[in-house]
């Protein structure tokens, strides 16, 4: 998904605002990618901190 790849080079909240969506669908998207729910594409799994 390509709103989770931008989150993650640019951060969260200037993404949501770049493509105009609440900062909420975007944080459950990235939950979504961190629990295996949702395939952002290849090499794009996010990775959690230790």
């Amino acid at each position: 998904m390509q709103a989770v790849k931008l989150a993650k080079e640019i951060g969260a909240r200037k993404a949501a605002k770049e493509l105009g969506i609440p900062v909420d669908t975007l944080y459950g998207w990235q939950k979504a990618v961190r629990e295996g729910r949702l395939e952002a594409g290849p090499g794009s799994r996010l990775q959690t901190m230790q």
